[in-house]
Protein backbone atom coordinates (compact mmCIF):
# COMPACT_ATOMS: atom_id res chain seq x y z
CA UNK A 1 0.00 0.00 0.00
CA UNK A 2 3.12 2.28 0.63
CA UNK A 3 4.69 1.43 -2.13
CA UNK A 4 1.26 2.38 -4.55
CA UNK A 5 0.40 5.57 -2.80
CA UNK A 6 4.36 6.75 -3.83
CA UNK A 7 4.27 5.99 -7.43
CA UNK A 8 0.88 7.78 -7.13
CA UNK A 9 2.70 11.16 -5.48
CA UNK A 10 5.67 10.86 -8.32
CA UNK A 11 3.30 11.71 -10.85
CA UNK A 12 1.62 14.40 -8.80
CA UNK A 13 4.67 16.72 -8.04
CA UNK A 14 3.56 19.07 -10.60
CA UNK A 15 5.56 20.68 -13.37
CA UNK A 16 9.59 21.00 -13.36
CA UNK A 17 11.77 24.08 -12.89
CA UNK A 18 12.38 23.56 -16.72
CA UNK A 19 8.79 23.53 -17.78
CA UNK A 20 8.10 26.66 -15.97
CA UNK A 21 10.78 28.57 -17.39
CA UNK A 22 10.41 27.53 -20.75
CA UNK A 23 6.21 28.43 -20.85
CA UNK A 24 7.54 31.71 -19.20
CA UNK A 25 9.56 31.96 -21.85
CA UNK A 26 7.25 31.32 -24.40
CA UNK A 27 4.91 33.85 -23.11
CA UNK A 28 7.34 36.37 -22.88
CA UNK A 29 7.92 35.79 -26.88
CA UNK A 30 4.13 36.05 -27.11
CA UNK A 31 3.66 38.99 -25.45
CA UNK A 32 6.68 41.10 -27.19
CA UNK A 33 5.52 40.14 -30.71
CA UNK A 34 1.92 41.26 -30.02
CA UNK A 35 3.20 44.60 -28.75
CA UNK A 36 5.83 44.93 -31.81
CA UNK A 37 2.75 44.54 -33.83
CA UNK A 38 0.13 47.02 -31.97
CA UNK A 39 3.15 49.55 -32.34
CA UNK A 40 2.84 48.79 -35.73
CA UNK A 41 -0.49 49.17 -35.66
CA UNK A 42 -0.57 52.79 -34.04
CA UNK A 43 2.15 54.19 -36.06
CA UNK A 44 -0.06 52.74 -39.68
CA UNK A 45 -3.18 54.67 -37.87
CA UNK A 46 -0.90 57.86 -37.61
CA UNK A 47 -0.26 57.50 -41.23
CA UNK A 48 -3.65 56.98 -42.35
CA UNK A 49 -4.82 60.18 -39.96
CA UNK A 50 -2.32 62.03 -41.73
CA UNK A 51 -3.36 60.94 -45.43
CA UNK A 52 -7.04 61.73 -44.24
CA UNK A 53 -6.39 65.19 -43.13
CA UNK A 54 -4.17 66.04 -46.13
CA UNK A 55 -7.52 64.60 -48.56
CA UNK A 56 -9.70 67.15 -46.53
CA UNK A 57 -7.25 70.06 -47.17
CA UNK A 58 -7.16 69.27 -51.16
CA UNK A 59 -10.78 68.86 -51.18
CA UNK A 60 -11.60 72.13 -49.36
CA UNK A 61 -9.16 73.45 -51.64
CA UNK A 62 -10.48 72.16 -54.39
CA UNK A 63 -14.06 73.37 -53.83
CA UNK A 64 -12.96 76.75 -52.92
CA UNK A 65 -11.81 76.41 -56.87
CA UNK A 66 -15.03 75.59 -57.72
CA UNK A 67 -17.12 78.25 -55.78
CA UNK A 68 -14.51 80.24 -57.79
CA UNK A 69 -14.97 79.45 -61.15
CA UNK A 70 -19.06 79.20 -60.63
CA UNK A 71 -19.15 82.77 -59.86
CA UNK A 72 -18.35 83.58 -63.62
CA UNK A 73 -15.69 86.00 -62.73
CA UNK A 74 -12.59 84.49 -63.67
CA UNK A 75 -10.27 87.67 -64.35
CA UNK A 76 -9.43 88.75 -60.48
CA UNK A 77 -8.90 87.64 -57.10
CA UNK A 78 -11.67 87.73 -55.08
CA UNK A 79 -13.39 87.02 -51.11
CA UNK A 80 -15.65 83.90 -51.23
CA UNK A 81 -17.98 85.15 -48.29
CA UNK A 82 -18.19 82.72 -45.24
CA UNK A 83 -16.73 79.73 -47.14
CA UNK A 84 -16.01 77.22 -44.65
CA UNK A 85 -14.94 79.22 -41.44
CA UNK A 86 -13.87 82.49 -43.25
CA UNK A 87 -13.85 84.86 -45.94
CA UNK A 88 -11.50 82.70 -47.85
CA UNK A 89 -9.77 85.19 -50.38
CA UNK A 90 -8.88 83.45 -53.89
CA UNK A 91 -6.08 84.38 -56.58
CA UNK A 92 -6.88 84.91 -59.96
CA UNK A 93 -6.44 81.80 -60.98
CA UNK A 94 -9.10 80.77 -57.94
CA UNK A 95 -6.83 78.86 -55.48
CA UNK A 96 -7.28 80.07 -51.73
CA UNK A 97 -4.33 82.31 -50.85
CA UNK A 98 -5.37 84.33 -47.52
CA UNK A 99 -8.42 84.74 -45.17
CA UNK A 100 -10.03 88.05 -45.01
CA UNK A 101 -8.79 89.74 -41.56
CA UNK A 102 -11.86 91.38 -39.43
CA UNK A 103 -10.70 94.88 -40.50
CA UNK A 104 -11.02 93.66 -44.30
CA UNK A 105 -7.03 93.19 -45.29
CA UNK A 106 -5.78 90.33 -47.03
CA UNK A 107 -2.83 89.05 -49.39
CA UNK A 108 -3.55 88.11 -52.86
CA UNK A 109 -0.51 86.93 -53.68
CA UNK A 110 -0.07 83.72 -54.28
CA UNK A 111 3.33 83.04 -53.35
CA UNK A 112 2.71 82.48 -49.60
CA UNK A 113 6.09 83.61 -47.33
CA UNK A 114 4.16 83.88 -44.15
CA UNK A 115 3.34 81.44 -41.55
CA UNK A 116 0.35 83.26 -40.08
CA UNK A 117 -1.06 83.07 -43.64
CA UNK A 118 -0.66 79.16 -44.19
CA UNK A 119 -2.18 79.10 -40.12
CA UNK A 120 -5.52 81.39 -41.46
CA UNK A 121 -5.85 78.85 -44.23
CA UNK A 122 -5.49 75.86 -42.40
CA UNK A 123 -7.94 76.98 -39.59
CA UNK A 124 -10.38 78.48 -42.55
CA UNK A 125 -10.21 75.73 -45.01
CA UNK A 126 -10.14 72.48 -42.19
CA UNK A 127 -12.24 74.02 -39.71
CA UNK A 128 -9.99 73.32 -36.97
CA UNK A 129 -6.97 74.70 -35.05
CA UNK A 130 -3.53 73.63 -36.18
CA UNK A 131 -2.87 72.34 -32.84
CA UNK A 132 -5.05 68.57 -32.38
CA UNK A 133 -5.04 66.33 -29.80
CA UNK A 134 -3.51 63.47 -31.37
CA UNK A 135 -0.31 65.48 -32.48
CA UNK A 136 -0.12 68.73 -34.00
CA UNK A 137 0.72 70.70 -37.24
CA UNK A 138 3.55 73.26 -37.46
CA UNK A 139 2.61 76.08 -40.08
CA UNK A 140 5.33 76.88 -42.05
CA UNK A 141 6.21 78.37 -45.59
CA UNK A 142 8.97 76.80 -47.74
CA UNK A 143 9.61 78.36 -51.86
CA UNK A 144 5.93 80.05 -51.66
CA UNK A 145 3.79 77.98 -50.25
CA UNK A 146 2.47 76.47 -47.04
CA UNK A 147 3.58 73.88 -45.47
CA UNK A 148 2.27 72.05 -42.57
CA UNK A 149 5.02 69.97 -40.31
CA UNK A 150 2.67 67.27 -38.34
CA UNK A 151 4.54 66.69 -34.94
CA UNK A 152 3.72 63.62 -33.07
CA UNK A 153 3.77 63.76 -29.29
CA UNK A 154 3.91 59.82 -29.00
CA UNK A 155 7.14 59.07 -31.75
CA UNK A 156 5.13 56.73 -33.61
CA UNK A 157 6.36 57.49 -37.12
CA UNK A 158 9.81 56.74 -37.96
CA UNK A 159 10.58 59.73 -39.98
CA UNK A 160 8.99 63.11 -40.42
CA UNK A 161 5.16 63.98 -42.36
CA UNK A 162 4.47 66.94 -43.96
CA UNK A 163 1.88 68.28 -45.99
CA UNK A 164 2.28 71.06 -48.88
CA UNK A 165 -0.22 73.56 -50.45
CA UNK A 166 1.08 75.62 -53.15
CA UNK A 167 -1.10 78.73 -53.92
CA UNK A 168 0.14 79.36 -57.31
CA UNK A 169 -1.43 75.79 -58.76
CA UNK A 170 -3.48 74.36 -55.71
CA UNK A 171 -1.56 71.36 -55.70
CA UNK A 172 -1.97 69.48 -52.11
CA UNK A 173 0.90 67.12 -51.76
CA UNK A 174 1.55 64.29 -48.60
CA UNK A 175 5.22 63.39 -47.80
CA UNK A 176 5.76 61.10 -45.14
CA UNK A 177 9.56 59.86 -44.88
Amino acid sequence: MVADRDVVLSHCRGYTALRVVAGLLLLTVLVIAVLTAFQRLLADAQRIQIQATSMSLRTSVLQAHEQWFATGDRQQAQVLKKFAAGNVVVSAQGWPVDVQQPGGEADIRAEIHSAERCERLWRALLLTAVNQENGSYRAATYEGRCRFVFTDPHRRLNGEAFIDYSATDGRVTLTIR
